[in-house]
């Protein structure tokens, strides 16, 4: 601008000159700094507020730290507290990647194909609200412009720029799209709830081999993939791939300290304002490690596996983290609005052993379930056994109530073996067989169930031998009776027997207090918030206990719950149980197979099949 048109301009019009040189000096800053986009130019959406289309990003200090981590590592898995606007930071960053660089392409990975065009569909929202900054740009080349299908920008599954040659594709769980190309950047959202995660993550491997990127965020959901990843546990055989080789939680020397005079609230708010206005030289300068021990509810550590974590708890942010005033405020408005503490510790608190479904046995409670009940010899010992990665026995038996004409089943002991397989666990059993009880093994007096998969040579991944989990444990003298049949039907005579009440007024199933594991399982074993009915959560942990447990229950008990149904009375009857079941009132059974009416002196009987 010359010294004339200056001294024509007014005060006010030079300051909008000057904002405007400004604006346009962001701009161009914007095309190769992707945090300057994100500050400047990104625009989100807030569902709980359709009055404002468009709303600034969110500027927070462990977001600028995740901007680094999105630039600085290969892969990472990134786990988080709900609302914490990481989705909409791979989402600005991928746009930006695909918008000002040439050649790349980019997937946004999700549980299914609608899932995956909605996280699509925030990057169209955002690259929608670029219009009104495009003059800013066009002092540096212009902005991208995407390629339009049918008067929109993009398809429902893909974004297109010609002009440099970017794309980025919506795509599902699993293996089958990721093959299909070459990738720049995979980001997977909600990669807990992809059941198929691992597969996806395995056929990405030869794209991040040639220089590709992938990035897996997610909240808890149980013992997913995620979970192994974060743990350093193996997928396949289920061992601890090694020793912890960082973990910010270990820096001494912080490179942000606040003074120490300050309140706790004030040292939170300079931790905050030192994050957002260091330069970005010195910013970059500071490394990753050290940068996340200063921020309170971030955490990265990482085991041999090679997969850096990193964890986002919702502490990270000083609007959220209940040491503030604001966030005290946040805390206590969104404790109320969650009603269960187990959804609370799963998507709150980041714990993976929480869960939110329905609990499988919810007549257990250790008051009335765990006693201490002795081994019988004279009784037949059953054992009930499940392979696996994690796998484990069950060992029971009968035992006669006095006075009654009725017996109890009594889990008197239990193997539970992790990260191993098939052949440790046919020798823990024989030892235990050989030691404890010797007087059944002598006799033969014992009956042995499993999973009948183990008739399949890989069956159990963790047994990498030509031999079958069943001839394994034949080899040391153990033969396993298997028969197939339902997990909803098993599922729900498990469930049942539990809440059987027998005359003594005890319940039908009683387990030894040494059974740690297993009373463990009843306790966690759940149903899946959505799932197929009838079938609990496959969570690496306590499923294996459910599976010993259904395998017993179902081979040993011939009647259960209630007398045939499609008859009024029966129908109330089964009213009557669920009602009752809670109470400790003996309840009626009713024959599993050839369903038929049942005596009144029979109906207080829980019948054994051996």
């Amino acid at each position: 601008m010359s010294q004339i048109e200056e001294q024509l301009l007014t005060e006010a019009d030079l300051d909008k000159v000057e904002e405007l040189e400004l604006w346009e000096n962001r701009a161009e800053l914007a095309r190769v700094d992707s945090w300057a986009f994100l500050k400047y130019f990104a625009r989100t959406a807030d569902e709980h507020d359709p009055a404002h289309v468009y709303k600034p990003f969110p500027i927070r200090g462990y977001l600028r730290i995740i901007d680094r981590v999105f630039d600085e590592l290969q892969i990472a898995y990134i786990e988080k507290t709900g609302q914490m606007k990481l989705t909409w930071v791979f989402v600005g960053k991928t746009l930006h990647n695909a918008m000002f660089q040439n050649s790349r392409l980019i997937a946004d990975q999700s549980e299914n194909q609608k899932k995956a065009n909605a996280v699509l569909g925030r990057q169209k929202h955002m690259y929608r609200g670029l219009v009104d900054f495009a003059p800013l740009f066009e002092k540096s080349g212009g902005p991208p412009i995407a390629k339009e299908v049918n008067g929109k920008f993009g398809s429902d599954t893909e974004l297109e720029f010609p002009q440099n040659n970017s794309k980025i594709i919506a795509i599902p769980q699993g293996k089958d799209a990721v093959q299909s190309y070459t990738w720049s950047i995979i980001f997977a959202d909600e990669l807990n709830l992809q059941p198929k995660s691992g597969e996806g993550y395995a056929a990405a491997a030869p794209s991040i081999g040639g220089g590709g990127r992938w990035f897996g965020v997610s909240r808890a959901n149980g013992h997913t993939w995620g979970y192994f990843i974060r743990e350093g546990i193996d997928y396949e055989t289920g061992k601890r791939v090694g020793r912890l080789l960082l973990d910010s939680r270990f820096v001494e020397t912080k490179p942000i300290k606040p003074p120490a005079h300050f309140t706790e609230e004030q040292q939170r708010w300079y931790i905050e304002k030192a994050l957002l206005d260091m330069d970005d030289e010195k910013f970059k300068n500071i490394p990753l490690l050290d940068l996340i021990a200063c921020c309170p509810g971030m955490r990265m550590w990482q085991y041999d596996n090679g997969m850096p974590c990193i964890q986002v708890h919702y502490k990270a942010d000083p609007y959220k983290d209940p040491i503030t005033t604001l966030g005290a405020e946040w805390y206590k408005a969104e404790r109320k609005l969650v009603t269960t503490q187990a959804h609370w510790d799963q998507h709150y608190e980041i714990q993976y052993d929480a869960f939110v479904g329905r609990r499988v046995i919810t007549n257990f409670s250790i008051p009335l379930h765990v006693r201490k009940p002795e081994y019988d010899s004279n009784s037949m010992l059953y054992l009930s056994m499940d392979f696996g990665a994690n796998c484990g026995c069950a060992f029971a038996h009968y035992t006669k109530i006095p006075d009654y004409h009725a017996e109890r089943l009594s889990i008197i002991d239990e193997i539970y073996l992790e990260s191993s397989d098939t052949h440790q666990l046919a020798k823990e059993v024989r030892k235990r067989l050989e030691g404890p009880y010797y007087r059944s093994w002598q006799n033969n007096y014992i009956r042995a169930f499993c999973d009948p998969a183990g008739h399949i040579g890989d069956a159990t991944v963790s047994d990498k031998s030509l031999n079958t989990s069943i001839k394994i444990l034949q080899s040391v003298g153990i033969y396993p009776y298997t028969k197939k049949f339902g997990v909803p039907e098993s599922t729900e005579v498990l469930e049942m027997v539990f809440g059987l009440i027998l005359p003594d007024g005890k319940p039908a199933v009683e387990l030894h207090e040494r059974c740690i594991y297993l009373i463990g399982c009843c306790q966690n074993l759940h149903f899946p918030e959505n799932g197929r009915q009838g079938y609990y959560e496959k969570d690496g942990k306590w499923d294996h206990g459910g599976d010993i447990l259904r395998y017993l229950i179902k081979n040993v008990f011939d009647y259960i719950d209630l007398a045939p149904t499609g008859m009024k009375q029966n129908q109330e009857r089964a009213f009557e149980y669920k009602r009752r079941k809670y109470t400790g009132e003996i309840i009626g059974v009713r024959r599993l197979h050839n369903l038929r009416r049942i005596s009144p002196q029979r109906t207080l009987l829980a019948r054994r099949r051996h």
